[in-house]
């Protein structure tokens, strides 16, 4: 785990060019390092997660999949958790620096019930 994140951050520096080095570009590479880091430590306790963005579905189909009763049934049949995160970003439109757009964030105790709440979902 920290040796994933020390050869991406080795990896980042070696690519590291002033003229084409965003801030955009820096926070988005810290943003995956620090997520590969989360991976491991939640694998590592026996966490599996997994995110499906739904940010730009059609606005019926994403009320429909954050729905309490629609969420409700399928952290029953899966033993799943499943939450509502990020920020709904209007399409066409590019999220605020260190935003994420809207997706939903399961997370169960194995890979498969994780893979199972995510194919309901997609269902």
């Amino acid at each position: 785990m920290a040796e994933i994140a020390k050869n991406e951050m080795i990896r980042a520096l070696k690519d590291f060019k002033p003229a084409n080095v965003t801030v955009e570009r820096g926070l988005d590479k810290a943003a995956k390092i620090r997520d590969l880091f989360v991976e491991e430590e939640n694998e590592r306790e026996g966490i599996y997660t997994y995110e499906i963005e739904i940010n730009d579905l059609m606005p019926l189909i994403r009320g429909k999949v954050q729905s309490r009763e629609f969420v409700t049934s399928i952290q029953e049949m899966t033993s799943c958790k499943i939450m509502n995160k990020g920020t709904f970003i209007e399409e066409g439109k590019k999220p605020p620096l260190g935003v994420k757009k809207q997706f939903l964030y399961i997370e169960g105790s194995n890979k498969g019930n994780v893979t199972n709440a995510y194919n309901e979902i997609k269902r």
